[in-house]
């Protein structure tokens, strides 16, 4: 049985285990590491994991580890796997290449030609000629990773990022990914039969992922992933998956506000395209102005990504917010639990409350902490 690995954004390994757990795939060997899980299943079930997750960046398949303390050993370890078997014919291949910080070599550069070109002299040996390098939807994308003197090899079979939903607006800029938005949702341990309000909704992306948590991502059904590519793949058993895949659609009280009309208008876009109008209410609205008890919504969960950087400006005006914030939970939302996503320290002591939960994740190269409270 293959293994796999689904990565993550950094901090989101509990969320991604509870996800893949919560499908019932009966995975094998489940091994959790920070950056994503590591487990044994058919490829059937690989193929299912990349239509239904939204905590996972992307599924890889480990194929090769070797020691190379020479260059010439760089080259030599490559034999040990035949990467043309997933080629297809005039197919082609690309490289990403991470050194980590301990490696033997520094010059990323120099080593990814040494690969390069030993998997093209690799594959004129085996009479592949027809094979070509494309950093432009290359049919096997693979990955390799260099610690000390080890290479480790992955080939990617989702393709472009798992985040990459596609309810995008063309030119919408998003301050969360969406996998990311999905992982916080379940690190929140925020249930359906709960309500859950976002006052600082932006774009809507915690609104949306909340959602669809539970549903097949429709998006994934249309798009081509990369593993539909290679020669070993098998198309009766993908098209029978989809056929027996159901989404499911719940209807959880969701709400959103924002008292900037571009953000609200943004959303209704793109609740409008995904037929999720009906789903999530969203009002444009200050935040001094909500009542939550004149709206009628009983008590639930909070989550926030409260504007700090571009999104707002100094560090003073981003203070301001987050006291606001303490001030408007304290206020407003007793007896509800909140979960804010802070990318400072100084920023989260300004909520003026004690957290009972807390983690560090990865927004966009961020080192973020996700911070929740009873609010009493």
């Amino acid at each position: 049985m293959p293994k796999f690995f689904a990565t993550c954004s950094k901090g989101l390994a509990p969320a991604l285990e509870s996800e893949l757990k919560s499908y019932d795939l009966k995975l094998k060997n489940l091994f959790v590491k920070d950056s994503g899980m590591l487990f044994e299943c058919s490829w059937e079930k690989a193929y299912e994991i990349n239509l239904r997750t939204h905590v996972a960046s992307r599924v890889l398949m480990p194929v090769l580890d070797y020691k190379a303390s020479s260059e010439q050993q760089i080259v030599h370890g490559l034999k040990k796997h035949q990467f043309s078997k997933y080629i297809p014919k005039n197919g082609s291949f690309s490289l990403r290449v991470k050194i980590q910080r301990n490696a033997n070599y520094k010059d990323q550069r120099f080593v990814m030609n040494e690969i390069r070109v030993g998997l093209l002299n690799q594959f004129a040996e085996e009479g592949r000629d027809d094979i070509t390098v494309s950093t432009d939807h290359p049919d096997l994308e693979i990955f390799v990773g260099v610690h000390g003197i080890q290479f480790s090899y992955s080939l990617n079979l989702s393709g472009e990022p798992l985040s990459n939903r596609g309810y995008r607006l063309e030119g919408e800029r998003a301050p969360l990914r969406e996998s990311l938005a999905a992982g916080l949702l379940r690190l929140a341990e925020w249930k359906k039969d709960e309500p859950l309000v976002d006052f600082f909704c932006g774009s809507g992306t915690f609104l949306i992922e909340a959602a669809t948590q539970k549903e097949l991502n429709t998006a994934f059904f249309k798009r081509k992933f990369a593993f539909q590519n290679w020669e070993n793949f098998d198309a009766e058993a993908f098209a029978a998956l989809k056929e027996s895949l159901q989404p499911v659609e719940d209807r959880p009280q969701i709400y959103g506000f924002d008292q900037d009309p571009r953000s609200i208008q943004s959303v209704s876009t793109n609740l409008k395209e995904l037929k999720l109008h009906d789903r999530i209410q969203i009002k444009q609205i200050a935040l001094k102005d909500l009542d939550m008890e004149k709206m009628e919504i009983p008590k639930g969960v909070v989550i926030l990504n409260p504007p700090y950087g571009e999104r707002l400006g100094n560090f003073d005006e981003a203070l301001e917010v987050y006291k606001l914030v303490g001030e408007t939970l304290k206020s407003k939302f007793s007896g509800w639990r909140a979960f804010v996503l802070s990318p400072d320290i100084e920023l989260s002591r300004a909520i003026g409350m004690k957290s009972f939960f807390k983690t560090t994740v990865d927004n966009g190269g961020i080192e973020c902490a996700f911070l929740g409270y009873e609010i009493k």
